[in-house]
């Protein structure tokens, strides 16, 4: 296996090595890198025992929080997370299910997506926020704007944005394709 390995190393820009006999998880890369990698191993070994916990030392500039309606997380998350990984692999993030501080609202839970640029983490939360519309429907309307402006002025190199388009049904089967 190793693929958790691997998509942590990947995700972080570090290099990992596993030491099982000894349980021993060895980091190397800058100070970012490695404290990055640290802290996604550590979010995806507390999810294995329960929600994982996110507070602001969590963000290295490397975190998008989305949240996703409760009637949506199950088809999110897909059968076995199967959803989740397939997005993580297309856009290089890591994303999981967390608790934000104390308290917790029932209607939404709210998703982790680490990833080292923010392009990427755009990608996989549309990627996501496409899952939802699905199952339901309008729920980007009332938070477009807020979704299309929080990276705005963010990409220092010019090689991304985001912008919207509104589709009639007769165009969106179009746009989509034949396997959309």
């Amino acid at each position: 296996g190793g693929k958790t390995k691997e998509k942590i190393a990947r995700v972080a820009e570090a290099e990992i090595e596993l030491f099982e006999r000894d349980l021993i998880l060895e980091i190397r890369g800058s100070k970012m890198q490695r404290r990055r990698a640290k802290k996604y191993a550590e979010g995806v070994m507390a999810q294995r025992t329960g929600p994982v916990m996110i507070n602001s030392d969590f963000d290295d500039d490397d975190l998008t929080m989305l949240q996703v309606p409760q009637e949506a997380v199950g088809f999110v998350t897909g059968r076995a997370g199967n959803f989740l990984r397939t997005i993580e692999e297309e856009w290089t993030t890591l994303m999981f299910f967390c608790e934000v501080g104390t308290g917790r609202q029932r209607d939404f839970e709210k998703l982790a997506i680490f990833g080292a640029t923010p392009r990427a983490r755009r990608g996989a939360e549309l990627k996501v926020l496409s899952a939802v519309e699905t199952k339901v429907p309008g729920y980007l309307d009332g938070i477009r704007d807020a979704v299309v402006n929080r990276d705005k002025g963010k990409d220092t190199t010019g090689t991304w944005g985001t912008d919207t388009m509104i589709f009639r049904d007769d165009e969106l089967s179009y746009a989509l394709g034949k396997q959309g």
